[in-house]
């Protein structure tokens, strides 16, 4: 592993540590979701309130004005209307539309209303210290909303928001630190270009202020937040207003990607943090993209020509970096096979040949699948936190790589409990602010590995020594892509045909040799042979690999989600098979997948040949006895086998 500077470890921003936001107890925060969704339910069973978002809009404003109005007597329609249209008048808001709508649903709700004002005073309470109005929003968006209102609802909890605000903060450049300091001269903007409810954007303002001893009012003012959805841009607005801060910079665009204004402020923003939109080939190329965007970034991101797609998170990353000032960086979260793959490091080197700059990969961290479940997705995430560096500075900074394992929640049902292992991602912000690694490691500079993924640094940092890396998977066998039409033969008579499908293996890689010889495959194979180490690339959360075992002579192949990996040499074929099957391949394959559910991930079959093999002797028990009771295994079941068919035959 190359050796890095220990001033290289520590994001050179010439910008004080900051405390973090005091926030509050995971199990109010779970009484508090579990009070707005019981109150939701609520207002909606016994209102016309219809949709959800309706819901939203008045739960919302009534909370504006129990914060602006605390201090007055609030119990009757009456009293709470005219509070209401004395706060819109005050902030901004004094839409007539606006106050019609919710003088409307006050009267529809005034039976109720009692009720209703009590539990949103005690979500107010319970939520003391931390985004109160975030988490309604996140609480109720999630999975909430009919059919065809066409809003996402993967928000993200504060839980991560929070870290990754102050991560990213803490590791800007001189030149942005500066122009965000409100310091003589300070200029540049920070925001979210895929802004939803403003939950980053809240987090921002909060960590800016605090920094740099600011009022979080004027902080406010150099905000910009953008989205296509009027209604989130609408919470966010609420949100910012119930801390008093400005809300002039949220703007509706119909699609940030290209959006005239948002090129406007190319260069202009000293701070970016964000989780994009995403979904495999769900952004479609167009003439307005080719003007925006570098055509060799745009051939990387596989958009060169009409009518192709890719992952709109692949080219909201590009978006971003191309916004930042010099010195300037990006906290955003990302599909782990977007964040890790080699098409998004090539889409970096490309962003750095366009616009002349330096890209450093400060941090890589995985989230678990807890992070978002509670939207109902399980894909597996992490975030990313890059700089825009000057052309002229050549410095290589160490990725600091963690692997959160808890995220401070757990789903139980469709609720939300806390996780007695409470939040990792708040130790691990900790340590990459102080300079000092425990739960995460500085490892090495990005351009320097073959990947940036957490699991495959981690192991890189932990096994490598001096110049050397760690042994992968590619130096011990080769990948393997041949075809065949189902039963060809392969000599000079018609040999017995074996095809091995993923569910004929288990999670030892023992192969179900009956169901192997009953398969009768309809379409081309790939075919394998003896010693082969097969890995399903397909839904890898259900971790398959097998070694191919030696039987009387038979023609052997595969279905095509399996990377067929044949070893080099031939006694490579178990350490291979061992070193994957117990290592820490599962982890590193989990990285690469790509899909918004665990059962529609793929891995590229190039990408087997990174994973990292177990170091030393950790295995070698393991692999002897495995080799020999495997193969004993192997030839009693052909003799059992045999016997049975003879059975079958009456004989």
């Amino acid at each position: 592993m190359t050796k890095v500077d220990q001033t290289q470890r520590v994001p050179s921003a010439e910008v004080g540590d900051c405390d973090e936001r005091p926030g509050t107890s995971q199990p109010s925060i779970s009484r508090a979701e579990s009070l707005i969704l019981e109150l939701a339910d609520f207002i909606y069973v016994h209102s016309a309130l219809k949709p959800m978002s309706k819901v939203l809009f008045f739960m919302s404003r009534l909370l504006l004005t129990l914060t602006r109005k605390g201090g007055q007597r609030l119990e009757s329609r009456a009293d709470i209307g005219r509070a209401y249209r004395d706060v819109a008048i005050t902030v901004g808001m004094s839409d007539e539309a606006d106050v019609h709508e919710f003088d409307r649903i006050l009267r529809e709700c005034e039976p109720h209303l009692p009720m209703v004002l009590a539990m949103l005073k005690e979500v107010r309470e319970l939520a003391h210290g931390t985004d109160a109005l975030g988490l309604l929003f996140n609480t109720l968006l999630r999975g909430k909303f009919e059919a065809g209102e066409g809003l996402g609802t993967y928000l993200t909890p504060e839980e991560v928001v929070t870290p990754m605000v102050r991560m990213a903060a803490a590791s800007l450049g001189p030149e942005a630190a500066k122009g965000l300091s409100g310091s003589e001269g300070a200029s540049l903007l920070f925001g979210d270009i895929a802004g939803g409810t403003g939950r980053f954007a809240y987090a921002m303002v909060d960590d800016l202020a605090r920094r740099f001893h600011l009022s979080p009012a004027d902080v406010s003012r150099r905000c910009r937040v953008f989205d296509q959805s009027r209604l989130s841009l609408d919470l966010g607005r609420i949100n910012f207003l119930l801390e008093n801060l400005s809300h002039d910079g949220f703007e509706h665009v119909e699609d940030s990607l290209v959006s005239a204004r948002v090129s406007a402020l190319r260069g202009r923003f000293g701070l970016l943090a964000t989780n994009p939109p995403f979904g495999v080939g769900k952004y479609r190329a167009s003439h307005r993209l080719r003007q925006e965007f570098s055509p060799r970034v745009l051939d990387v991101l596989g958009l060169d020509a009409e009518d192709t797609r890719s992952d709109p998170s692949e080219v909201f990353l590009a978006r971003n970096l191309d916004l930042l000032a010099p010195g300037g960086v990006l906290a955003i979260v990302l599909p782990d096979g977007v964040a890790y793959s080699e098409r998004t490091r090539r889409c970096l080197r490309e962003i750095e040949r366009a616009s002349g700059t330096r890209l450093e990969i400060l941090a890589a961290v995985s989230l678990p699948v807890a992070t978002f479940a509670l939207g109902g997705t399980v894909a597996k995430t992490s975030f990313l936190i890059i700089r825009k560096d000057p052309p002229a500075d050549h410095r290589e900074v160490a990725v600091f790589a963690a692997v959160a394992s808890h995220v401070g929640f757990l789903k139980r049902g469709n609720a939300r409990i806390p996780d007695p292992a409470g939040n990792d991602l708040a130790a691990i912000s900790r340590e990459f602010c102080s300079g000092r690694g425990e739960r995460g490691l500085w490892t090495v500079p990005w351009r320097q590995v073959r990947s940036h993924s957490p699991s495959w640094l981690l192991h890189h940092s932990r096994n490598g020594s001096g110049q050397d890396r760690a042994v992968q998977a590619g130096d011990m066998a080769s990948l393997v892509r041949e075809f065949s039409a189902p039963g060809a033969a392969t000599g000079s008579r018609p040999l017995p045909h074996y095809h091995i499908s993923v569910l004929d293996v288990d999670e030892t890689g023992l192969i179900d040799l009956r169901s192997v010889r009953a398969n009768r495959p309809v379409s081309r194979v790939q075919l394998c042979k003896p010693g082969d180490v097969l890995v399903s690339c397909i839904n890898p959360k259900i971790w398959r690999v097998t070694l191919v075992p030696d039987t009387p002579p038979a023609e052997w192949s595969c279905s095509q989600e399996f990377a067929v990996l044949r070893p080099n040499p031939r006694r490579n074929a178990w350490p291979l098979f061992v070193g994957l099957l117990k290592g820490d391949g599962r982890a590193s394959i989990l990285a690469k997948a790509r899909g918004t559910s665990s059962s529609r991930q793929r891995v590229e079959k190039t990408s087997v040949l990174d994973i990292p093999m177990p170091g030393g002797r950790r295995y070698q028990a393991i692999l002897r006895t495995l080799a020999r009771t495997r193969s004993c295994i192997y030839r009693a079941r052909m003799r059992e086998l045999a016997v049975l068919d003879q059975g079958d035959n009456g004989h």
